[in-house]
């Protein structure tokens, strides 16, 4: 920019900033901050915290905390200097310096670059260095919010460091600070999709417990339980891939739901399909007390849950039911995939109903049809398609055959 003869403001170098930080190219880092201060320009808070989680992010910790206290300083200078001034240019009393001039406020020291010098160091994993800044924090009495302890919070759960957790709630606690929706759910994903949690080799009896213990505890704090919570909970205990399923759990959690008037979303209905297909044998009958509830409660479904349907029914050989949800799912203003339509056309081709094969064929190639007629951008060539096209001419010969 200055080569063309335009001069950067505030808003351009911090821009620059963030762009060099992005790359981890600590050489510009440095040139631009360097290039900023060179112009004149006083960093804003928003350029320290750029600067500083850049400098960590290069893999230049020790450079990077040098600033967060340098800014630490320069603060404390600039307040002694703006204090100086205004006593001598007023003969009213002194007033508190921190509030009286919008370019002082600028560099006022807050939680920003604190958080982003703790969330690049534990990237990096130098855990180590964080806690210093905890009191550096304290120092300039910047309040700790429930967000900063988050950040820590996620990295101490993807580790499953069970005392780190446990001291991240103390010092939410010494901090006047509460747990808040995402700090739970921060804790169940790392419960349920961790693959280092301890959480699927408890027993069925310990898993409810301990996932019952946190509804509880966020319903003893006055935390909205929503469907989202629900959903992550009902998947970790039911996911297929596990090799230990917890029905008894599942059914505990449910009920909590219920108790707490939160009605099931299309996710929670589609993980309670997979699960009842999943069976061995399939859970049937559950599968259509399910689809009762639904049509009682008429929630809106997506695509998915249908074709979950039409799958499940497929492996399960029972064509009308299949065919049922499929239809279903142009009637719901939506399009099946190729996959989808390849999984009915191969299980009536192995049951031998060429009757209702030729008609599926001609109803895909007919684009009025109600298998067509939706999101047709969606049908533009892939695999899928390829599959299913090949599977039609490898039994086109048997169509005829039938006249």
């Amino acid at each position: 920019m200055l080569r063309f003869g335009v001069t950067p403001n505030q808003r351009h170098w911090n821009a620059m900033l963030h762009g060099a930080s992005r790359a981890r190219d600590v050489n510009s880092l440095d040139e631009i901050w360097n290039g900023m201060l060179a112009t004149g320009i006083e960093p804003d808070i928003v350029s320290w915290t750029t600067y500083i989680n850049g400098l960590i992010m290069c893999n230049k910790d020790q450079r990077g905390l040098q600033a967060l206290h340098h800014l630490g300083r320069i603060w404390k200078q600039t307040t002694k200097n703006h204090s100086r001034s205004k006593r001598e240019s007023q003969d009213e009393p002194t007033t508190d310096p921190h509030s009286t001039s919008t370019k002082h406020e600028a560099g006022r020291p807050s939680l920003a670059p604190v958080q982003a010098a703790v969330g690049a160091l534990l990237r990096i994993r130098k855990e180590e260095l964080c806690w210093p800044l905890l009191d550096w924090a304290k120092s300039f009495s910047i309040p700790l919010t429930v967000g900063f302890f988050n950040v820590i919070l996620r990295y101490a759960v993807r580790q499953t460091e069970a005392d780190l957790i446990n001291r991240i709630f103390k010092w939410m606690e010494d901090n006047n600070c509460s747990p808040d929706e995402q700090t739970y759910t921060i804790l169940l994903n790392g419960h349920m999709s961790n693959i280092n949690s301890t959480f699927p080799n408890l027993s069925p009896e310990e898993q409810q417990t301990s996932v019952l213990h946190i509804l509880d505890d966020m319903t003893g704090k006055n935390i909205p339980i929503d469907q989202r919570t629900y959903g992550t909970i009902l998947y970790g205990l039911l996911n297929p891939k596990n090799e230990k399923r917890n029905d008894r759990a599942a059914r505990a959690v449910f009920d909590h739901m219920e108790k707490n008037n939160v009605k099931p979303s299309h996710y929670i209905y589609s993980i309670l399909v997979s699960h009842y297909f999943s069976l061995n044998p399939p859970d049937l009958q559950a599968v259509e007390s399910l689809w009762k509830r639904i049509k009682t409660e008429r929630p809106i479904l997506d695509r998915e849950f249908y074709e979950k349907m039409v799958k499940g029914y497929a492996a399960a050989r029972l064509v009308e039911r299949m065919l049922y949800f499929l239809r279903r799912i142009p009637h719901e203003g939506k399009s099946p995939t190729w996959n989808c339509l390849s999984v009915v056309l191969n299980t009536l081709i192995q049951i031998g109903e060429w009757s209702l094969v030729r008609e599926l064929i001609t109803d895909v190639k007919d684009r009025r049809s109600g298998l067509r007629r939706f999101a047709d951008e969606r049908w533009q060539g892939g695999t899928a398609e390829d599959d299913f096209w090949v599977t039609v001419d490898s039994v086109k010969h048997k169509i005829q055959e039938l006249g």
